[in-house]
């Protein structure tokens, strides 16, 4: 059995938010003094990274998108594993990695296993699985809440499902040989799981690993961000949808007090 960390690397998709960036190398560093990171940053506003050690920038063109980012992030790792996080994250004393990495390093075709997040005081236990139907329109996909029943591995709970959060551990063969679509710089994220569900990888969630996810829209972030809109319609096009549905997080049925 390796080390519990020895085969894994946090990568870090990061886009005009310098502070939020730098507190969650902040926390993961207070919480994980040596574990490697990797930073693909591809916006114009750097971060000052250089107070800790093991923090590595992958070199990747202004606005590229987080399709190209997680694909660089992918491609530098030479890990097993690696912790796909966005800068916006923090590590508390909930961000346990080991139990995932526990569920995940006993499946062989478990390519990703997703964690929960806490936003706004509100935990989202994330889960979905894809049902794509025909409409009056034509087809349309949603992404239904995947529910139970939790199954367990050396303690730890997971289900299995077909999309979680872009949180988690995943297996970096897969990143690798799945990628994300890099004409999508945004909504990139169903795109990716439903390419995933045609193959022989699996998809978990579990809620026993937990981050805080802090939503800064700093600057004109919201501007650049507002454009999900039209590479939305670009993942349609490219599925032959003519509508995308899905269920809100706060509307799993696996839910924590606020």
């Amino acid at each position: 059995m390796p080390a519990p960390f020895d085969d894994l690397t946090v990568c870090i998709t990061a886009f005009n938010r310098p502070e939020c960036l730098e507190h969650l190398v902040e926390s993961i560093r207070a919480r994980y003094p040596t574990l490697p990171i990797l930073v693909a940053d591809n916006g114009w506003e750097p971060a000052d990274l250089s107070g800790w050690s093991n923090v590595e920038l992958i070199d990747v063109a202004w606005d590229c998108g987080l399709s190209a980012c997680r694909n660089a992030l992918a491609a530098a790792c030479s890990t097993e594993f690696l912790v796909l996080a966005e800068e916006d994250f923090v590590f508390d004393d909930r961000t346990d990695l080991e139990p995932a990495l526990r569920v995940i390093r006993q499946a062989p075709s478990m390519g990703m296993i997703g964690g929960s997040l806490e936003t706004d005081r509100q935990m989202q236990h994330y889960a979905r699985n894809f049902r794509r139907e025909i409409v009056a329109e034509g087809e349309a996909l949603r992404a239904v809440p995947a529910g139970g029943p939790m199954r367990t591995t050396s303690g730890v709970r997971w289900r299995g499902c077909d999309m979680v959060f872009n949180w988690g551990i995943l297996r970096t063969e897969m990143a690798r040989e799945i990628g994300w679509d890099e004409e999508l710089k945004l909504a990139e994220h169903v795109d990716f799981f439903y390419r995933l569900a045609d193959t022989g990888w699996e998809v978990a969630h579990t809620p026993d690993l937990i981050a805080r996810h802090e939503r800064q829209e700093p600057g004109d972030y919201r501007k650049w961000r507002q454009r999900a809109a039209e590479f939305l319609e670009v993942f349609r096009d490219k599925h032959d949808l003519c509508r995308f549905e899905h269920t809100a997080a706060a509307a799993e049925p696996l839910r924590s007090t606020r």
